[in-house]
This record gives C-alpha cells, sequence and structure tokens, in this order.
C-alpha cells in the first residue's frame, strides 16, 4: 500500500523547503516506486481520463472516506 510522505530540502539557514512532488529527484523514485509510481508512469491514466461529473466526484469521495473509517 502506497505511503504520504514529503521531500525537503534544508537551506543554508536551517529551514525546510517542501519539494514539490514532480520535482522528487530520481533517485527517490528509484527508492520508493510502490509510493511514487504515477510520478514516473509516462501515461497513468492510460489515455483520456473521462470527464466527471460534481456527482460522481462526490461519491467517489464517500465512498473513500467509508473505507477509511471499516479500516481504521
Amino acid at each position: 500500500r502506497p505511503r504520504l510522505f514529503e521531500v525537503f530540502l534544508v537551506k543554508p539557514t536551517g529551514e525546510l523547503d517542501a519539494v514539490p512532488a514532480c520535482l522528487y529527484p530520481g533517485a527517490v523514485l528509484e527508492l520508493f516506486p510502490t509510493d511514487l509510481q504515477i510520478l514516473a508512469a509516462p501515461d497513468p491514466w492510460g489515455g483520456k481520463v473521462p470527464d466527471l461529473t460534481t456527482t460522481q466526484i462526490a461519491d467517489g469521495l464517500q465512498s473513500i472516506y467509508l473505507d477509511e473509517q471499516r479500516n481504521d
């Protein structure tokens, strides 16, 4: 199961600067292939992504939320 994580650069001042996922270096993609495969895939959806209605999006989000509640 993919995990959620974030990559930071350390500034000379010691502050952390978040790196956008689309700019992660190749080494990070190689270390975490399961987590980041979507970023490395040339066409992750296998073609045009279908247009969704607001209702379809809301139903999908509700389904994700309910699944998470059952798994907790």
